[in-house]
Order: C-alpha cells, then sequence, then structure tokens
C-alpha cells in the first residue's frame, strides 16, 4: 500500500489508524510513505484475543454502528452494519468486516465467522454477486440468518492498476 499523502498527518495517531494498519500488516501488506510505522503499536496483530481486544476498546461511532467482536468455542461474531437503502452495501463496513475476517484467517481461526446486526431486511437484500460476497466466499464468512450466495471469483475481477487508487497483488489467493 502506497500513501501519497497532500496532508499532515495528525501527531497521535488514532486507534483506528493503529487497527486499520495492524490489520493490513497481519495480512503482510506492506505500507509504504505513512510516518511512524516503525513504532511497535503498529505492529502486526500477534494472536486472534489482540485482534479481538483491541477493536473492543475503540469508542462507539456516533452513529452507533460501531463494529465489535465476540469469540465464542466454535465462532467469532462480528456486529457490523452491512445495509444502505435496504441492501448490502454499507462502505466502509463491508471492507473492515471482510480486512478482520482475512486477519482472523490468517491468524488461524478455522470456524465460523458470521456478520451479526448487520441490519439487511431479507435474503433478497444480499444480491447475487458484490465485492462482500465474491469475499465471503473466498474467505468463508457467514451472515447471521441469511445465506452468502455462491460466487466465484473471475480471474480478472482484480487486475494489477497502476493509475487508479486501488492496487490489488493476489491478496485474497494469497492471505487465507
Amino acid at each position: 500500500m502506497l500513501y501519497n499523502l497532500q496532508v499532515e498527518q495528525k501527531d497521535k495517531a488514532t486507534l483506528t489508524n493503529i487497527f486499520g494498519s495492524k490489520l493490513l500488516k497481519t495480512l503482510g501488506v506492506e505500507i509504504i510513505g505513512k510516518q511512524g510505522l516503525d513504532d511497535t503499536k503498529f505492529d502486526a496483530f500477534k494472536n486472534i484475543d489482540e485482534l479481538i481486544s483491541l477493536k473492543n476498546e475503540m469508542p462507539e461511532t456516533k452513529n452507533g454502528t460501531s463494529i465489535k467482536i465476540k469469540k465464542y468455542k466454535n465462532r467469532i461474531e462480528i456486529t457490523a452494519k452491512l445495509e444502505k437503502s435496504g441492501w448490502l452495501a454499507s462502505d466502509p463496513s463491508i471492507g473492515t468486516t471482510t480486512l478482520i475476517a482475512a486477519s482472523l484467517r490468517k491468524l488461524g481461526w478455522k470456524n465460523d465467522i458470521v456478520i451479526t446486526k448487520h441490519n439487511l431486511p431479507d435474503q433478497k437484500s444480499v444480491g447475487k454477486k458484490n465485492k462482500f460476497i465474491l469475499i465471503a466466499n473466498q474467505i468463508n464468512i457467514k451472515l447471521d440468518k441469511l445465506e452468502v450466495p455462491k460466487a466465484s471469483l473471475k480471474n480478472d475481477y482484480w487486475h494489477y492498476e497502476t493509475n487508479g487508487e486501488k492496487n490489488r497483488n493476489n491478496f485474497f489467493r494469497h492471505c487465507c
């Protein structure tokens, strides 16, 4: 990940910044151009409990849609609102939940990962093929009380990008 910031960074990193950076490092993403990453607070997560603890320490959002994680013996639940205008379309929650789930898999979690309190009203609202569905199929994420439709990732869905905002380097084929 290359940071080419045109704005000053805050003197003190927010928990959101630290958490996101640690998730990326857990997945082996090299972050270039971001100040302060030599600080140990930005190191990759060492284990699942450390990841869950830091996420759950983060303060609630003003709109009440904070993502929280609960670990049980045979499943991990991630509470996250994924609904926008009646459909599975809420970014940044989709990106955050899939990044958390991928990190949990990288750290060795083999059992169920279930998204709860997603606010999706019915099966139709899930859709058939979108970014979340494609990633959920790759790393086996479930939706509470709804089915994740089967969808396969075509080899050209993500590609090397040299001019755009989002670049991908075979991430999901190697991370989980």
